[in-house]
């Protein structure tokens, strides 16, 4: 039983060294016309490192220099190479090496018939495991770049939360500011109002009760315009603070001689 084997094993690592461009070829075209990202790839890129693994079953079928970490090397090799890519998902990628599989098979009992059941025990168990380690390898890639991405987000988000708390207490340091200007201005204005008033209207009676000396007169009628203008000024200043708080003010217009101020102003 075992002489008749041998040569039918040997036979079958022959056929699939010999057909092995056809095998490629028909994997290419059903790969290009089934999946959208095998449209847009070169055909070394679309292969990768299939050729390679089909020369690792042809090691297997004749017992030569077969290596099963190498072919695990190979699929790990391939499983890299379509997470790169980014147009591949994973049902795609699993789903062209069953057509690998399928492919192999037709063309290998096209030319040679039907295939031992240890032959095909052996392509079905190479296939199956660059399956498993090709498809492991591609998720383990995607999940370290999905994690990537995620950190990368996390970072952002973090970043813009500390700019927006910055933001914050900036926004709460001018609001303060704001607060304890408008209530120096009040005070000031408050404090400075009483006195003036008091001055006002003590140069007023001085006014009306110190008779008509000439002197006296320009004097107190001095204080007052002073007093007045910086009454003025107080009332601007008030206006200025109630602008900011976003009140409104009421305008009166009314004549002004500006000679006369120049004149007082140059005295």
């Amino acid at each position: 039983m075992e002489n008749d084997d041998t040569p039918k094993m040997q036979s079958t690592a022959i056929l699939l060294d010999r057909n092995k461009k056809v095998i490629v070829d028909l994997w290419a075209s059903i790969a290009k016309e089934q999946f959208p990202a095998a449209q847009s790839q070169s055909k070394p890129a679309l292969l990768n490192a299939l050729p390679q693994l089909i020369d690792q079953i042809i090691n297997a079928l004749s017992l030569v220099g077969f290596s099963t970490d190498e072919r695990k090397d190979i699929s790990k090799e391939h499983g890299q190479q379509r997470a790169a890519l980014g147009d591949y998902t994973l049902k795609q990628v699993l789903a062209e090496m069953r057509i690998l599989r399928e492919t192999m098979f037709e063309i290998l009992e096209k030319v040679g018939g039907p295939l031992n059941q240890r032959d095909r025990d052996i392509i079905l168990d190479s296939i199956e495991r660059g399956i498993v380690i090709t498809g492991a390898e591609f998720m383990k890639i995607q999940i370290n770049e999905k994690d990537q991405e995620l950190a990368e987000k996390t970072e952002v988000v973090k970043q813009v939360e500390s700019d927006l708390y910055e933001s914050l207490t900036t926004i709460e340091k001018l609001e303060s500011e704001q607060r304890l200007r408008d209530l120096f201005v009040a005070t000031l204005t408050h404090d400075l109002k009483n006195p003036l008033t008091a001055a006002k209207m003590s140069s007023q009676i001085l006014l009306r009760n110190l008779g008509n000396t000439d002197d006296v007169n320009k004097l107190a009628s001095r204080i007052l315009s002073n007093i007045v203008r910086v009454d003025t000024m107080i009332d601007s200043l008030l206006d200025t603070n109630q602008i900011r708080a976003g009140k409104s003010l009421t305008i009166e217009t009314k004549e002004y001689d500006l000679r006369k101020q120049v004149t007082e102003l140059l005295e």
